[in-house]
């Protein structure tokens, strides 16, 4: 749905000062959430409340020339002495800290035309939920409180969550005659066409209210 390759997008893997990852204060203040399929992976990783995905903890980092990410094992916490619970409520914090909320036009370039759906006559005004960094960022829509502002802001009621990626989702105003089965009939369609495996989320839209 949107590209995603960013120069701003962490690498995987990528090298660290080995004493950082033993660093309870360096962890802390690095630590923040992501999104994905559920895996059998072995990482620090709990069930949010959406459906067939997985929210686990990463370590996301300013590099000399990139950003980088580490997703985080139990292993990893236990070398750190990190009690898992402070883990997660550190990188809640961060989460939150990085949120963006932003229309869809916004983010693409001056020359593309106005962008927003069409469902039953109405014009749709869609937005993009991320962070900060812009990858890894569809972890956005576990911070309730953020997304009852935005809905409070805009007089919301209710919003359809579209997961577009592991990077961002797409956000916009819920309307009584939309059908959720043809908004996740949409989102399986571009996954199989347009999003890379290791970065599909769920073949789920989503209907959220405070």
């Amino acid at each position: 749905m949107i590209n995603n390759k960013k120069t701003n997008k962490p690498q995987v893997g990528c090298p660290t000062d080995p004493k950082n990852l033993s660093d309870r204060n360096w962890i802390r203040d690095h630590l923040t959430i992501a999104l994905q399929r559920e895996s059998d992976e072995n990482l620090v990783k709990r069930l949010p409340d959406f459906a067939d995905i997985e929210k686990y903890l990463i370590l996301i980092f300013d590099g000399p020339d990139e950003s980088y990410s580490i997703k985080v094992t139990p292993d990893l916490l236990d070398n750190a002495g990190f009690p898992e619970d402070d883990a997660w409520h550190a990188a809640e914090r961060n989460l939150e800290q990085s949120v963006r909320i932003l229309s869809l036009q916004s983010m693409l370039p001056e020359d593309v035309e106005p962008v927003s759906g069409s469902e039953g006559g109405d014009r749709i005004q869609i937005y993009v939920a991320t962070t900060a960094y812009r990858a890894k960022g569809a972890a956005a829509i576990l911070c309730r409180d953020k997304l009852n502002e935005f809905m409070e802001q805009h007089e919301m009621e209710k919003l359809v969550i579209l997961p577009s990626s592991i990077h961002e989702t797409l956000i916009f105003q819920y309307l009584n005659y939309m059908d959720m089965d043809y908004f996740s009939q949409l989102v399986k369609k571009i996954n199989a066409s347009q999003v890379a495996p290791e970065e599909q989320l769920a073949d789920w839209a989503y209907l959220y209210m405070e």
